[in-house]
């Protein structure tokens, strides 16, 4: 079992300075812990604690991968498609609340989620979402992620994407030039595609 550690992307902070800019390390209010009760204390505690955490992964039967400069979903994605999902007999399961992974979701490739106990194939990304897992990280763009600090487009919830853009239930695998070709042919039609 790989274990990816990451702690993001230079080069997406480059392109965007926004990207994750709203995490703030929180100080936990313990008495009991007075080395933590600032953000710097408690910051050089939890990489104390991640250096530890990866010592006792080195104990275990697993693989550790860490790559610089990289995050750890980008490891996961590259390993899940290219290196596990070689053989034709091979199948990949990717552990993760990370909604985001669903877009890699295929006939080999599956999604534990651990806070919704459930597994998603096609089907069930189709059946909870109404959209295919190819066209995902298109859903994603027009959604944003709050997480990561990036804005989606306003009014683009996903009752409202699917009404404008039924296409993104299909298993053909579309694109931002779908989405943009779409939106200029259905310009008016629904509120989020008027063009002011």
């Amino acid at each position: 079992f790989p274990v990816t550690i990451s702690v993001g992307s230079k080069r997406r902070k480059e392109i965007y300075p926004e990207y994750k800019s709203g995490r703030k390390n929180r100080i936990r209010v313990n008495r009991m812990y007075s080395d933590i009760s600032t953000p710097d204390l408690e910051e050089k505690s939890m990489k104390e604690q991640l250096a530890k955490f990866v010592s006792y992964l080195h104990c275990l039967p697993i693989t550790l991968i860490s790559v610089d400069n990289i995050e750890a979903d980008d490891t996961i994605a590259y390993l899940a498609t290219t290196v596990f999902n070689t053989k034709e007999t091979e199948s990949v399961t990717i552990m993760s609340a990370d909604k985001d992974f669903l877009q890699l979701v295929n006939d080999k490739v599956k999604v534990w989620s651990p806070t919704k106990k459930k597994l998603y194939g096609i089907s069930e990304v189709l059946t909870e979402y109404g959209i295919h897992p190819h066209n995902f990280v298109l859903f994603r763009c027009l959604d944003g992620d709050n997480s990561d600090n990036i804005d989606g487009v306003k009014g683009a919830g996903l009752k409202t994407t699917l009404k404008c853009f039924p296409s993104l239930s299909s298993e053909t695998q579309l694109n931002v030039s779908y989405l943009k070709d779409h939106a200029e042919q259905n310009s008016g039609r629904f509120k989020l595609l008027s063009v002011s």
